[in-house]
């Protein structure tokens, strides 16, 4: 498999698609999420991947934003979700193979970003709190909470 930054997104991400109730509510929230992380050194937010398998097949992935820790050579992937829930862990994970791929060697640390956290959301596993998404090493995904 082979993975590297696009230059471009894809055709299919340049459609404007309308969204209502709840999936509306979760991009302003992460539109917010991103003024609010945007200005942080090392902080790439929402970059396309571009895959190919060892098939041929062409796959997209793009996660909300990586973090590249330089001083620690360390990487994390964040998720944005409005509130805190099971399709973020395996979206991380998801994630965390890709970036490994493409950066080898470096520790790559997950971390959920959220407005409402209800700790027994069932399907996520352990998490720890993490106060600053920009520091968090943790051998389980970290949970922040943020209110924007």
């Amino acid at each position: 498999m082979k993975v590297e930054f696009a230059p471009h997104p894809p055709q299919f991400a340049c459609r404007i698609a309308r969204s209502t109730g709840g999936r509306q509510a979760g991009i302003l929230f992460e539109r917010k999420v991103q003024l609010v992380l945007s200005p942080q050194d090392g902080y790439l937010p929402s970059p396309w991947l571009h895959i190919w398998t060892d098939e041929g097949k062409e796959n997209w992935a793009q996660p909300d934003g990586l973090h590249f820790d330089l001083s620690a050579w360390e990487i994390r992937i964040l998720e944005v979700k409005i509130k805190h829930c099971a399709e973020a862990r395996t979206q991380l994970q998801r994630y965390r193979g890709l970036i490994q791929q493409m950066f080898p060697g470096w520790p790559v640390h997950l971390v959920e970003i959220v407005r409402w956290l209800d700790p027994d959301v069932k399907g996520f596993g352990p998490f720890s709190l993490c106060p600053d998404p920009f520091t968090y090493k943790g051998r389980v995904p970290g949970v922040h909470i943020l209110r924007v």
